[in-house]
């Protein structure tokens, strides 16, 4: 999810530097999805807004990054513009830096709770460096912060596209679209978790089907949309919000668990994409703008941080603040999207301008065709 970038303005859209477009609407669609991801993960401030299906924001973050990666990169790889390494790199410099940030404050966490081994934590220092899972029997794969799970994820997803996209034709994507489909029809009918796969070590592999299915539709999504350029569009901020409520009642809803399996699967092969399809035709302006940018801005780093930002405070007042749940939780929010622009604009941004400036004239540039 966790790394989207920009991607939409005459069409909904607003015109950025290198030509590409920027849909505002999406930008909202993920950062409603981390709120929603946050309450999930904050167990003792939450109850009862932890919401039972919000594990469904990880594919819709899954379809927005395929889309906004196509949209942003897909041209220029295709056209030797850039290279692959090039491409890793800068995918690298968006996500390591508050990935990074996050796993040291839970880092803190874990050591405050003295609860995990000092052997156990040096491990899980050295494996978060390269974002691989921890192989420890009784601890999640990334217990320094829980949701990178996705993240690692989302780099084989990023890296995949990028390395074979010149033989990814629509017809190459669609099968392997329906295969990944049919791999999750089998773990969320076969597994207690349903569609919450992934995350844990008993069912880590399926995380693989459930990414490339979401992401690679994304980049269809993207297609379709770039072929069609005579589609209609909206300039309707009321249609914007309800593409939003949208996404967010299909995460807030209460499902039968003998239904659970079934209703994700829907969600993420059905309403998903649709949403996804229709938002980037709906153009805003205005406050309803200004209001998108802000959830895109801390979407990502309120997904980095709110794990390990949680497990400190819960460390230190925890015992105070449980009680008054779920007060405590929609207060713990507010503080943490706060965190989270502050991060994006004084921490975020300008590392990664810096980390650019620094690291990419270095590279070996595509020679011209």
């Amino acid at each position: 999810m966790g790394a989207i970038s920009n991607g939409a303005a005459e069409s909904g859209d607003v015109r950025i530097p290198g030509g590409k477009k920027f849909y505002p609407v999406l930008e909202g669609l993920r950062g409603a999805a981390a709120i929603l991801v946050l309450f999930r993960h904050i167990p003792t401030y939450g109850p009862p807004i932890n919401f039972q299906m919000s594990y469904l924001a990880v594919d819709l973050f899954f379809v927005l990054s395929g889309f906004v990666i196509a949209n942003s990169y897909e041209q220029k790889l295709t056209s030797e513009r850039m290279s692959f390494k090039e491409f890793a790199v800068l995918r690298v410099i968006r996500i390591f830096p508050l990935y990074l940030i996050g796993s040291l404050i839970g880092l803190v966490a874990l050591f405050l709770t003295g609860t995990v081994q000092n052997n156990i934590l040096a491990l899980s220092v050295i494996l978060a460096l390269v974002m691989l899972p921890l192989p420890v029997r009784g601890l999640p794969p990334y217990p320094l912060n829980n949701p990178s799970w996705s993240l690692f994820f989302e780099f084989f997803a990023n890296f995949f596209y990028a390395k074979f996209v010149k033989i990814l034709n629509n017809r190459t994507m669609v099968i392997i679209t329906i295969l990944s489909l049919l791999i999750l029809i089998y773990g969320a009918t076969t597994s207690p978790k349903a569609m919450d796969l992934g995350w844990g070590k008993k069912t880590f592999l399926f995380g693989f089907p459930r990414v490339l299915f979401s992401f690679l539709v994304g980049v269809l999504i993207y297609r379709l949309d770039l072929r069609n350029s005579n589609r209609r569009t909206y300039d309707s901020p009321l249609l914007a919000v309800a593409a939003i409520c949208a996404s967010i009642a299909i995460q807030v809803v209460a499902i039968d668990a003998r239904f659970e399996a079934m209703y994700g699967l829907f969600a993420v092969a059905i309403l998903f994409p649709l949403i996804v399809y229709f938002s980037v035709r709906i153009s805003v302006k205005g406050k309803i703008l200004g209001a998108m940018m802000l959830l895109g801005e801390i979407s990502f780093p309120l997904y980095a941080l709110h794990s390990p930002l949680y497990q400190i405070s819960h460390v230190a007042f925890g015992a105070y603040l449980d009680p008054y749940a779920p007060y405590t939780g929609i207060a713990f929010a507010f503080v943490a999207i706060a965190i989270a622009l502050m991060f994006h604009s004084w921490v975020d941004v300008p590392l990664r301008k810096h980390l650019r400036a620094a690291i990419m004239h270095r590279l070996p540039q595509p020679s011209p065709a």
